[in-house]
Parts: structure tokens; C-alpha cells; sequence
């Protein structure tokens, strides 16, 4: 009895958001097939990401929160890893919800350049949409990225294609101008433009 509580115990373990379960017809999910289906749905929503860099998957890593990482940058590789936080590792909706806030940072990487209030904010508004369609229970809490958001949405209001739009001119989030997003939509209020296109790291420090 004791023997089998102990293989049970190790097959619990094992069981990641990287262990694929022989199922019919093929294999469970693990966040790498999912990150497939993420970029896919982020790619029809917003526009085609950028081919000229190779993403390489999903890893876990010792940090407070997501992140890209450029492997390799330094010498003219162009590849991209998607960095997760290690306490995603048996929590396979926890993965879904930050892996859909990287993906679309992939859509234009861009090494040593920061994001605008534009680019966190959809982030922030495709992760919440993913959560919905896989049912993570996972929402938004940070403040900032909270506020960014809802300056996106003010946008998407006016217009749910724009930024996908927008992309095909420019699909550099943080190259994109006023000028070009009003030729899509003349209603747009300045004070929001102002706010959308100013540097996230910026706009952090307006936010109580």
C-alpha cells in the first residue's frame, strides 16, 4: 500500500504544464500547443506578428512577474522566449493568463525598446479575453496595467479593428503616432492619445 501511495505521489509531481497525457487521437494540452492557439487568436484580433524573429516556446524562471527574453540578442540572434513565473508550473490556467500577456509583445519584438501604454494595455486586455475562453478564472490586479487597459478599451470602443489596422502600416506598437491612428478614427480624443502612446514606464509613476 505504501509503494503505490509513492507512485502516485511521483506521477502528481510530474504532472506539468509541460507533460503531454496520451489521449484519443493525439496528446493533452501543455502550455506549448496552447501557445500555438494564443498566437493565433492574438494574430486575428490584432495582425500578423513579425516571422523575422523565431519564438522558441515557454519557460519557467525565478521572477516576479512574465516576461520576454531575447536569447542570444547580443549577437544578432533573433529569438524570443516567453518567461513565466515557476509557480505556473502545475497550474496550467495560471500559465494560459501570463503566456497571453507575452504574446502579444511577440507580435513586434523589440529588444531594448519599452512598451507604450497602447501595448500593455492590450496585453492586459488579451490576457483577460484568453482567461475567458479557457475559463483560467484569472484577472488582472495590478493597478497600472488595470488603468492601461482601460485606456485601451476607450479606444476599441470607437473602433475594435483599429489596432489591427493600424498594424498593417505600422506594427510597431511603440513607433505608432497620432496622426496614424486618427486617419483610422478622427473622434479619438487627444487627452487618450496622449496617454496611449506615452511610455508605460511613464505612466507607472502617474498611478497611485
Amino acid at each position: 500500500m505504501v509503494s503505490i501511495r509513492i507512485i502516485h505521489n511521483m506521477e502528481m509531481q510530474e504532472k506539468t504544464i509541460f507533460t503531454a497525457t496520451p489521449i484519443e487521437g493525439g496528446y493533452s494540452w501543455t502550455i506549448t500547443s496552447l501557445l500555438g492557439t494564443i498566437l493565433k487568436d492574438a494574430e486575428s484580433l490584432y495582425g500578423e506578428r513579425d516571422r523575422s524573429f523565431n519564438i522558441l516556446g515557454v519557460e519557467l524562471c525565478d521572477l516576479e512577474q512574465p516576461q520576454t527574453w531575447y536569447p542570444g540578442g547580443w549577437d544578432g540572434q533573433k529569438d524570443v522566449i516567453i518567461q513565466i513565473t515557476k509557480d505556473c508550473e502545475t497550474n496550467l490556467k495560471k500559465a494560459i493568463f501570463q503566456v497571453s500577456h507575452e504574446v502579444i509583445h511577440c507580435l513586434c519584438p523589440k529588444p531594448g525598446r519599452h512598451a507604450n501604454v497602447l501595448e500593455e494595455g492590450l496585453a492586459t486586455w488579451f490576457s483577460t479575453i484568453e482567461s475567458t475562453k479557457h475559463n483560467t478564472g484569472y484577472q488582472p490586479d495590478s493597478l497600472p496595467y488595470v488603468s492601461a487597459m482601460e485606456k485601451v478599451w476607450e479606444l476599441l470602443r470607437l473602433d475594435e479593428g483599429i489596432i489591427k489596422k493600424a498594424r498593417m502600416i505600422e506594427p510597431d506598437f511603440s513607433l505608432m503616432t497620432k496622426e496614424l491612428l486618427l486617419g483610422f478614427q478622427p473622434s479619438i480624443k487627444d487627452d487618450l492619445l496622449e496617454i496611449l502612446l506615452k511610455p508605460f514606464s511613464e505612466f507607472k509613476l502617474t498611478i497611485g
